[in-house]
């Protein structure tokens, strides 16, 4: 077959060689078969003077003429040349195409001229050596040959990635070592087996080893060093205890190398100490007689008696000058007391017990009363003495008699203060908000005024048409239907006007460089967006005709890259991501200061944009808050699928999502959704079965359909393109986890990268409903070290992220506090009426004083409470305070109620029973009636149509239901219940539900498990159904301990 496959390949190369080169001047497909080429070939060969009388030869020169790409002087020698040279190549090329032989040889990799031969010719020289190679007959060579030659391929893929796997590679290093020590007919399990014995007995004496070492870690190569030391240290011991003579001068306490050399070494330095005793100089040598131990026994008797009488005495001494503050001497020696006599010290004590309570009390009293006598304190001190109140509710009357004073004098000095009430603060808002309306539609009727009285230039409108410019130019080409001028061609004639008449314009770099002659346009404003996707050699083309610029991008998003035209098979690969500056990089750099944008709009819930907030804006956006708290209406939602990761790609992800699309298709029609991937194999798996989808369930062809034209179309894509897409919805499948082994290897594609932090970045922000990860990681599979890429942690970090909720875990037991007293007021008298009520609702910049929840309402937020505190008054305008911050929040669905301290402070019972009728009033109205309607997706008992048995004051049933509020299984809960089985068996349990993997020896669960699943928001007393490896069993909840926050 080899050199029929090479006489292919020579063949291939030359015909699709000359075909390159006739392609490039004629159109083939219009020269027709290879006999008809021939016979035009013939006719311009024998043309002679009369050939133009010739039907053949004019036939011919028409087909010669037509099918030209170019035009050039007809010469029919040539063009009879090059026919007859177009009829080989086809004739060849034909030859090929239905060549059986050729056909049977190439088999399903045959596509005629397009064939590889080349690679072909390469796998037959690969299959002839391994027939050379495993020639042999026996049972190992032809199975060898027969798996290499009709092998799986994904199985000799992964044998030859183990030729560069560093354990194979150690392997082969190791057989190198010692094949000269080792017999090459000795069977590998015989000469494992013997390493095995001698790796026994290594461990032995290692462990033995160990246990006589000190703690720290002995290791074989420890041991090979240390042997001559134990060597040497072996004979010094058998020497010590063998030594008579020491033995007979220390008698029983010599104990050879085990003897107490530290004992020796102190009573040796104790007689050299007695010795240098004047007192004892002559007569210590009565100390060391036989008697010694007797002797010394009664001496440290006595020492130790007195030694407890030193440290008694000190200990009185201390506690008297810590609780009585009374010394007896000076208080510069800490010892004083010790030159004391001790009658003296005994006489004083003596006066001292005598009135134990009194004496430190009065002196204190006493300076106390000294102080505050001339101060604003004394007249409130003398009240208390005189009407014999109890002093522990003195510091709450100095506060309230401070703060009355310093209120009366605000009031007095500031008149209107007292004459501004809540009505008129109220009013002059309303009246803001809508001078600001008013204001912006005149801003919009004064542009449409400017642009209608905008007239284009005359121009040129006489002689021929191509020289007519400008306003003639226009008129003429509105009047047109077709044959329009094209537009660079319209742009130069006609560009004054048309900029006069449409000074604003929306391009891209290319067509600014297509359509624009330089010199010709001016701007006074180029706005540059996107500007960390464009590099600056693109912009250079607007930025040259601008007198100004403001370049707006996001510099923690994609730069410019040449990613995406990368062919590479392996997403996991970790090359090197050169990328290049941007526009936006150039501009950070020269202009100063720059400004930032600071918030955030696209996301309707606060944790959307909460981790990138946290981890890339250094929390400097301003995030507004949501009143709906169910991250299956709102927010960041994991699906952990705990799937399996092979050949880039994770199949069971791809089924989950597509199964969670269709899904989302059938239960928000309203909402438009879009879907990421990590890389691209994944993305092309979602889209076939998507594709698929579409075909088989009606419904999701009627969703893709409805959204088909919008701006908000269904995608898939991957992380490198999904930068500017914004959807309700975001499902994103990581891709990455553990292969079938269990492994989870440490390559996470693009976002290993230098700025792969930034690709997480602008996928972490599409969605601006809910997102959906579909993972199989957990975040402790990825390993952090101190050289893991910015994207690394920033994706692990992001898994725990969305599987706790928390974005660390330091913020798990963080609680809001009110701002100000004022708040606290008011939280706590909503409290008083069954309303839970949250301080500082929202994430960052953003907060609302108060969020109420009430029990009747139970999808979230009721309301929010706007007092006039620091929040307020921190705004920078009263545009800004009492419009915009006022607009935002109501998009989002907040019901805002304010209250004015002014009102509160004067008549707080009134301005209590207005927020009371506020609240009934929405729990009465029909929007909220609807809200079961709307949120498809929470599932609750509210009925409120069903109104027979509830009572007529609300507030009285809110009051009543508080008592019993918060029996609703949430995470980090212990629930109790028995686990009933078909049988009738009844097993009681206790757990505590966890965000992540479950310890059963610690009584806690996952809340993915089929128990945790079951439990999460079910109510003490329920049964719920749960299906376990058991089978069906049904949980009855009997008791709910709630977390402590």
């Amino acid at each position: 077959n080899a050199p029929r496959l090479k006489a292919a390949a020579d063949t291939q190369e030359r015909i699709q060689s000359s075909l390159k080169d006739q392609e490039a001047r004629y159109d083939l497909s219009m020269m027709g078969q290879p006999h008809e080429i021939r016979m035009h070939a013939a006719a311009l060969n024998n043309a002679g003077f009369f050939a133009i009388f010739d039907s053949s030869y004019r036939q011919a020169k028409k087909v010669v003429t037509l099918a030209a790409k170019q035009k050039e002087k007809f010469d029919p020698e040539k063009a009879a040349n090059t026919l007859r040279s177009i009829a080989d190549n086809k004739e060849e090329k034909e030859k090929i195409e239905q060549d059986v032989q050729l056909q049977t040889i190439c088999g399903s990799s045959f596509n005629g001229i397009q064939t590889d031969f080349k690679k072909l010719e390469q796998i037959n020289e690969w299959a002839a050596n391994v027939r050379k190679r495993y020639a042999s007959g026996d049972e190992f060579s032809r199975n060898v040959r027969q798996w290499l030659l009709k092998g799986d391929m994904e199985e000799l893929d992964s044998v030859r990635d183990l030729a560069s796997d560093d354990r194979f590679v150690a392997l082969k290093s190791k057989i190198a070592d010692i094949k000269d020590t080792v017999s090459p007919d000795t069977p590998v399990k015989k000469y494992l087996d013997g390493l095995m014995v001698k790796a026994e007995k290594l461990n032995t004496l290692k462990d033995q080893l160990q246990n006589a070492a000190s703690g720290e870690a002995i290791t074989f190569a420890n041991i090979a060093k240390d042997l001559p030391r134990l060597q040497n240290a072996k004979e010094a011991r058998d020497a010590a205890d063998k030594d008579n003579v020491v033995k007979k001068f220390f008698g029983n306490d010599y104990k050879g190398a085990e003897t107490d050399i530290e004992d020796i070494d102190q009573t040796a330095r104790f007689i050299s100490e007695c010795l240098a005793i004047p007192e004892l100089e002559n007569g210590f040598d009565v100390f060391l007689n036989k008697d010694f131990a007797k002797t010394w026994k009664t001496l440290d008797e006595q020492l130790d008696a007195l030694t407890n009488t030193v440290d008694a005495t000190t200990r009185i001494a201390t506690e008297v000058d810590g609780h009585a503050n009374i010394r007896f001497g000076s208080a510069s020696d800490e010892n004083y007391w010790l030159d004391i006599e001790l009658q003296s010290l005994a006489k004083q004590l003596s006066q001292a017990l005598k009135k134990p309570n009194a004496l430190n009390q009065w002196v204190e009293l006493n300076g106390y009363y000294a102080k505050a006598a001339d101060s604003i304190k004394g007249e409130l001190l003398q009240t208390y003495d005189q009407e014999k109140l109890d002093f522990d509710t003195l510091p709450m009357a100095f506060e309230y008699m401070i703060y009355s004073a310093v209120a009366r004098e605000i009031y007095q000095r500031n008149p209107v203060i007292s004459k501004t009430s809540g009505m008129s603060l109220e009013q002059a808002r309303t009246r803001i908000k809508e001078l600001d309306q008013e204001i912006m539609e005149l801003q919009q009727t004064e542009l449409c005024n400017k642009l209608n009285a905008a007239k284009p230039i005359a121009g040129n409108g006489r002689g021929r048409k191509s020289t007519w410019t400008e306003g003639a130019l226009i008129h003429n080409e509105i009047s047109k239907q077709r044959r329009h001028v094209a537009i660079r061609d319209l742009m130069k004639r006609a560009g004054q006007s048309i900029q006069k008449i449409k000074p604003c314009f929306l391009m891209s770099p290319l067509t600014v460089a297509q359509y624009l002659d330089p010199g010709k346009f001016k701007f006074d404003l180029v706005v540059i967006d996107e500007a960390s996707q464009m590099r600056p050699e693109d912009a250079l083309g607007g930025v040259a005709r601008a007198n100004q610029i403001v370049v707006v991008g996001d510099p923690q998003q994609l730069p410019p890259t040449s990613f995406f035209q990368s062919s590479a098979k392996d997403d996991d690969a970790v090359d090197e991501d050169f990328t290049s500056e941007a526009i936006m990089d150039m501009a950070l750099s020269s202009f100063r200061p720059s400004r930032t944008l600071s918030r955030h709009y696209r996301s309707q819930h606060e944790s959307l944009i909460a981790f990138s907030n946290y981890h890339f804006y250094d929390q400097s956006l301003v995030l507004f808050p949501s009143p709906i708290k169910n991250p299956d209406e709102l927010g960041v939602k994991l699906e952990y699928i705990g799937g399996t990761y092979a050949a880039n790609s994770n199949m069971d992800e791809v089924e989950a999502i597509v199964k969670a699309a269709l899904d989302f298709m059938r239960k928000h029609p309203d909402r438009s959704l879009g879907i990421a991937t990590m890389n691209q194999v994944q993305k092309d798996l979602i889209e076939i079965e998507m594709d698929r989808a579409f075909i088989e369930h009606p419904h999701a062809a009627k969703y893709k359909a409805s959204y088909q034209n919008t701006l908000e179309s269904f995608f898939v894509k991957n992380l490198e393109s999904v930068q500017g897409d914004e959807r309700d919805a975001i499902f994103i499948s990581t891709v990455y986890g553990p292969d079938k082994n269990g492994t989870v290897m440490q390559r996470f594609g693009p976002i290993n990268r230098a700025g792969g932090y930034r690709r997480l970045n602008v996928l972490f922000s599409r969605a601006k409903k809910n997102m959906v990860v579909f993972t199989s990681l957990r975040p402790e599979d990825i390993k952090i070290s101190d050289t893991s890429s910015e994207g690394i942690r920033a994706l692990r970090g992001f898994l725990a992220y969305a599987t706790t909720g928390v974005i660390d875990e330091g913020q798990r037991d963080a609680e809001e506090i009110p701002d100000s007293d004022f708040e606290v007021w008011v939280k706590e008298k909503l409290e008083s009426i069954g309303c839970e009520v949250h301080p500082q609702v929202g994430v960052a910049g953003y907060r609302i004083d108060l969020g109420v929840k009430h029990p009747k309402y139970p999808y979230g937020y009721l309301m929010g409470v706007e007092c006039d505190g620091a929040t307020y008054h921190s705004s920078k305008s009263a545009r800004e305070r009492d419009v915009i911050r006022q607009q935002v929040l109501e998009g989002l669905g907040w019901r805002i109620y304010r209250i004015w301290s002014t009102d509160w402070f004067s008549n707080t019972a009134q301005e209590f029973e207005k927020l009371k009728a506020y609240i009934q009033e929405l729990l009465d109205s029909d929007d909220l009636k609807k809200a079961p309607d709307e949120s498809k997706v929470i599932e609750h008992d509210f009925t409120p149509d069903e109104k027979d048995d509830e009572p007529e004051d609300l507030f009285e049933a809110a009051e009543k239901t508080n008592a019993i509020k918060g029996n609703v299984v949430e995470l980090y809960d212990n629930v109790t219940y028995f686990l009933v089985k078909d049988k009738g068996g009844k097993e009681k349990r206790s757990v505590q539900i966890v965000p992540t993997q479950g310890d059963p020896n610690s009584g806690t669960i996952a809340k993915h498990s089929s128990i945790g699943r079951a439990l999460l928001g079910a109510d003490e007393g329920d049964e719920v159904e749960c299906t376990l490896p058991i089978g069906e069993v049904t949980l009855e909840i009997i008791n709910v301990d709630k977390h402590k926050k």
